[in-house]
């Protein structure tokens, strides 16, 4: 073999990668630097196939050369290491070709007045003209009612004004005052001369006085008698049951009454002012104020009961 040969033997074949390349020198600084491959990964924020497709040059493997070289970069930050010479290693980015659809000077457009029907055409739908009569029919439904309240309401109100217009025009039945009834009895008792006929008015009016003296000479008793059984009540009332004491002191801290009642006695007090009451057993002692039972148990403490009678 001639030296020709033997420098033809020594060329690359041609596809072969390089000795050195992106994938080998990250995997030899990260080795270098002690940093486990799940370290970086975890520090990234991406996954760990991701990083060994990128160690491994398996570009095919990740999303497209823009991705890989920003993968690069990020891991050379993370390992403290120059980033231009890996990056140079690294194939260029290109951009994405557009779609065919996209690509196309000559495609269809919608204009914007066709993409969606109007208003009108919607409306004029017999679905949404039967919901808009469903709406208008339901609202006349509303307001006739409260109309039709109204309307009776307002022929009401001449009515209501009328019966209130008589009814204060209307002077009523006269009711006799109690003191027209001598007058009354005067005049019954002149006689009327016979040249004058006889007066209807006046003889309504004894028939009035004549029963308001009958209610008057009722009511009078009865008046008499609630009059007698108020003055004869005294004024502090005490009634045993059975052994109790009592003590009454007036304004001035004097005593005016002080007694040991026993079973069925009772004691009166008819002392004017304020008056200070002691009772001893106020659960076998009755008292009695200007005719009314006052509440003992009420009032006591350890079955004495202390109240005062104001003036």
């Amino acid at each position: 073999m001639n030296d020709r040969e033997q420098g033809m033997g020594s060329v690359p074949e041609a596809g072969q990668h390089p000795a050195v390349s992106a994938g080998a020198l990250l995997r030899e600084a990260r080795v270098a630097a002690g940093v486990h491959i799940e370290s970086i990964a975890f520090s990234l924020k991406v996954p760990v196939s991701k990083i060994e497709a990128l160690e491994r040059d398996e570009f095919e493997a990740l999303p497209d050369a823009v991705f890989a070289r920003a993968l690069a970069g990020s891991v050379c930050r993370a390992l403290k290491i120059d980033s231009t010479p890996v990056l140079a290693l690294l194939p260029q980015g290109a951009a994405k070709p557009l779609a065919p659809q996209q690509a196309s000077v000559n495609a269809s457009f919608r204009d914007a007045s066709e993409r969606s029907p109007g208003l009108l055409s919607r409306l004029s739908k017999p679905f949404a003209l039967a919901v808009i009569a469903l709406l208008v029919g339901a609202g006349v439904l509303a307001w006739f009612p409260s109309a039709l309240y109204w309307k009776e309401s307002g022929s009401d109100a001449p009515t209501a004004a009328a019966s209130l217009a008589s009814s204060a025009t209307d002077p009523g039945p006269v009711v006799p005052v109690a003191g027209a009834a001598p007058s009354a009895k005067v005049a019954a008792a002149q006689p009327a001369s016979p040249s004058s006929p006889p007066d209807a008015s006046a003889g309504s009016m004894v028939e009035p006085t004549r029963a308001a003296e009958s209610v008057e000479a009722a009511a009078a008793p009865a008046t008499e008698k609630a009059g007698e059984a108020v003055s004869a009540s005294p004024r502090v009332l005490f009634k045993a049951r059975s052994e109790s004491w009592v003590q009454v002191k007036d304004a001035q801290g004097a005593v005016v009454l002080e007694r040991t009642l026993k079973a069925g006695e009772s004691a009166s007090l008819n002392q004017s002012g304020r008056l200070a009451i002691v009772v001893g057993r106020a659960d076998a002692t009755d008292v009695y104020v200007h005719g009314n039972q006052r509440d003992l148990l009420g009032l006591a403490r350890e079955n004495v009961a202390r109240f005062e009678v104001q003036p």
